[in-house]
């Protein structure tokens, strides 16, 4: 089955690094929002754009940022899965070695 994986590098201040990639682990969109209404309006316009039926959505549970996210996915009737900021810190490591911004984090929950 296909799956569109979105890795969303949450953010208090800056904006959400977001990260689209295929079944394939090919990146097929990057671009970022804000944690509001609008931004989560625009969040789901672009990930849903293509009508691919199976979207899971990965972040990390940065303090409770993650959880209007969550609650506004899963009503869209999609996947949302939390990885620890540990293991996204040492895959991180291993593809990208001396390097950390949050667009690799984007990339690296969207694996």
């Amino acid at each position: 089955m296909s799956v569109l994986n979105v890795g969303c590098d949450l953010a208090i201040k800056s904006p959400t690094k977001v990260t689209v990639m295929d079944s394939g682990g090919r990146i097929v969109n990057r671009f970022q929002f804000r944690l509001n209404s609008k931004g989560f309006e625009y969040f789901f316009t672009m990930i849903e754009a293509g009508g691919h039926p199976n979207i899971r959505i990965i972040c990390e549970p940065t303090s409770m940022m993650w959880f209007p996210l969550a609650v506004a996915a899963k009503k869209r009737g999609h996947a949302v899965y939390r990885v620890k900021s540990e293991k996204v810190s040492d895959l991180r490591k291993y593809y990208k070695k001396h390097t950390k911004t949050d667009r690799i984090d984007a990339d690296t929950l969207a694996i």
